[in-house]
């Protein structure tokens, strides 16, 4: 892995304050706080530990800033990694919940792990029940 150097010039840092005081997406605001910390030389582990995310989010998020500037952090969409669940099992689930409602998130999680053998994070399915089981999904080959 390349370390990646940051060096603001005046330009970038007063862009890069102009659009900390515009953004709303707290994520956004977490991204453009990491390039000027860089700047101001704290390491990739202090950032991470300090904006409470994972140490290869601040080597993608000052990536995405060395290639693109301001636009490569404010545009770059990451979605997360993809749900293992193909379509017929969130089926099986949606239709689960459908005949009889889920008391809590936790059981989801559990009927999850006993249909399917994976175990996930509850903070996960909490979102999905939210969404009506609608995510992302890998197609069976």
């Amino acid at each position: 892995m390349k370390y990646i150097k940051i060096k603001l010039t005046k330009e970038q840092l007063k862009q890069l304050n102009k659009a900390e005081k515009e953004v709303k997406n707290t994520q956004l605001l977490k991204r453009i706080q990491c390039v000027k910390f860089k700047d101001m030389g704290w390491t990739n582990l202090k950032i991470a530990e300090f904006l409470n995310v994972a140490n290869d989010t601040i080597t993608d998020w000052l990536k995405a800033y060395s290639i693109n500037g301001i636009e490569g952090i404010i545009t770059w969409g990451y979605e997360g990694r993809k749900s293992f669940l193909t379509d017929e099992q969130l089926e099986v689930i949606k239709q689960r919940n459908a005949t009889k409602p889920f008391e809590n998130a936790s059981e989801a999680v559990d009927f999850i792990e006993e249909q399917f053998g994976r175990r996930y994070n509850l903070s996960w399915v909490q979102k999905l029940l939210k969404k009506n089981w609608v995510c992302h999904t890998k197609k069976q080959n």
